[in-house]
């Protein structure tokens, strides 16, 4: 049985987390991508990487558009398309979190950059 751990040290990019608080549009679904409708929640650290071309063409087969991983402790809450991220000044929209192990330890977040999603 693998254990699930989190080493502080491979944390080494500061990460705020944002939640959705606008409604959206009745009519499209469409979030607003308007900064003041993502309040900061949060601040952390997270291991943050671009995808390989490899794991961008694994990630679209399984339906997500995404183009950066980001790795950090778990907390509830981190919900597609109504969580964003910032590190290092990139915005990433929340397409996929993955409770790595299941064990509430570590999150594995794929993400699209802001300009995929706009």
């Amino acid at each position: 049985m693998d254990a699930v751990t989190v080493k502080a040290s491979e944390y080494r990019d500061a990460c705020t987390i944002q939640q959705y608080t606008d409604d959206q549009n009745p009519n499209t679904g469409e979030l607003s991508y308007d900064d003041a409708a993502w309040p900061t929640e949060a601040e952390t650290m997270c291991k943050f990487e671009q995808l390989s071309g490899r794991d961008y063409v694994l990630a679209q087969q399984s339906g997500y558009v995404a183009n950066h991983r980001v790795e950090l402790r778990f907390r509830p809450g981190i919900r597609p398309r109504l969580t964003r991220l910032i590190v290092k000044g990139i915005k990433l929209y929340v397409a996929h979190a993955n409770n790595v192990g299941n064990r509430n330890v570590k999150l594995e977040v794929l993400c699209p950059s802001e300009d995929m999603v706009v």
